[in-house]
């Protein structure tokens, strides 16, 4: 169920980076559409990140199936951020004063999320992140965004469900 999230939250940044950035390509006569990812590749939780990479990857190579042959490339910029806030804002800066992408996805942590959101919002960068969950996150910017649930709802859900379908037998 969560890669499933994680390839639709992917999916969604991928096709939104190409929307803004084919209208912005017109306007100042770019062919390269960049999409950077700050995402745990080392560290505690390298696996979300290899996750959400692998998802972003996989969404890529369908899209460009689907639309064929075009002028418009789509580049993805990895930075790791080694799964720590500090390493976070390390590189979204780099990302932000390097490369300059259309859009930043990740970093997965809620906690990470919080120590850029004041960096995005000074830069105008847009930035996703598939996981983050802190209800912090709901009105922290007009830059920010997440896909995932709130921390709280998940809770709900996920006791539903157990309740419901795995009874406890006394």
């Amino acid at each position: 169920m969560k890669r499933v999230l994680v390839v639709i939250g992917v999916i969604a940044v991928v096709a939104m980076g190409v929307f803004i950035g084919l209208k912005n390509e017109k306007e100042q006569n770019q062919d390269v559409i960049k999409i950077g990812f700050v995402l745990p590749m080392t560290g505690d939780s390298a696996n979300h990140g290899k996750d959400i990479m692998q998802g972003a990857y996989m969404a890529l190579d369908d899209f460009k199936e689907r639309i064929g042959a075009t002028n418009v490339q789509i580049r993805f910029l990895e930075e790791d951020n080694f799964s720590t806030s500090k390493g976070s804002v390390s590189a979204f800066e780099n990302l932000i004063q390097i490369h300059k992408p259309w859009i930043i996805l990740g970093p997965v942590a809620s906690s990470d999320m919080l120590a850029l959101v004041p960096i995005a919002e000074k830069s105008e960068t847009v930035l996703l992140s598939p996981t983050a969950s802190s209800p912090s996150l709901s009105n922290a910017g007009k830059f920010i965004f997440r896909i995932a649930l709130l921390a709280p709802d998940q809770t709900s859900v996920i006791s539903k469900y157990a309740y419901s379908c795995c009874p406890v037998y006394e």
